[in-house]
């Protein structure tokens, strides 16, 4: 539904995204998004994960933020609310770096809140429930 690349200063803010059941993600972000903020989201209607976060950066100043974000199972297991991935190769940004996820909430099944796959992150991702 909303896919974010290489955007600055974007805020999304005080919505209802559904997908409708018909997608595996409502909001994919990657690339250089310094700035991005995601900030008070009701997210629901997706097969697979609700935000999937793969290869993307903030900067130390201006960081990527995810907050006060609200995710809906409907009663049938999501992988996730929130998931970390990288490919590997895609140089800029490397991994995803700068982020920061705080006050989240979760309705319903979920294998994982926050999954990370291996080598995702940088240190400078925080992940506060």
């Amino acid at each position: 539904m909303i896919d974010v690349q290489n955007v600055e200063g974007l805020a999304i803010q005080h919505l209802v995204l559904d997908g409708g059941d018909r997608v595996n993600e409502v909001v994919l972000l990657h690339g250089n998004c310094p700035n991005l903020k995601l900030d008070d989201l009701k997210i629901k209607g997706f097969n697979k994960t609700g935000v999937l976060v793969t290869n993307c950066a903030g900067t130390q100043e201006k960081r990527v933020s995810l907050l006060w974000l609200r995710f809906f199972a409907d009663n049938k297991q999501r992988e996730a609310g929130i998931a970390f991935k990288y490919v590997d190769g895609w140089a800029d940004p490397p991994r995803n770096q700068h982020i920061i996820v705080q006050n989240c909430q979760f309705d319903g099944p979920f294998k994982d809140h926050f999954p990370v796959a291996d080598k995702a992150n940088d240190p400078s991702v925080q992940i506060e429930e």
